[in-house]
């Protein structure tokens, strides 16, 4: 198979109108500029980072006790449930 380059993408044997580049040139385009203007004269917000970063570590503390209570009780039911049972005064046969 042979595959032509356009625009950036790879197409197999497709053949694109002009007015569709365009179309899709002027589409991105758009969304880059809508972005850049609205970085620029976007209202800077006074953020409180010592409360945003205690925040996550709140968060992020109750998932890890919790994974930590899963995986803990895991482990000691998989202990409980398979472990050696030595009996005493009784042969094992084997």
């Amino acid at each position: 198979m042979q595959y032509y380059i356009q625009l950036g993408l790879y197409f197999n044997r497709t053949v694109i109108s002009p007015m569709t580049k365009v179309a899709v040139i002027l589409a991105i385009s758009t969304v880059i500029m809508i972005t850049a203007v609205g970085n620029v004269y976007a209202e800077e917000e006074a953020i409180n980072r010592h409360e945003l970063a205690w925040g996550l570590f709140y968060k992020m503390m109750t998932a890890a006790f919790i994974v930590g209570a899963v995986v803990q009780g895991t482990l000691v039911y998989i202990i409980f449930r398979f472990r050696e049972r030595k009996v005493k005064g009784k042969s094992i046969e084997r």
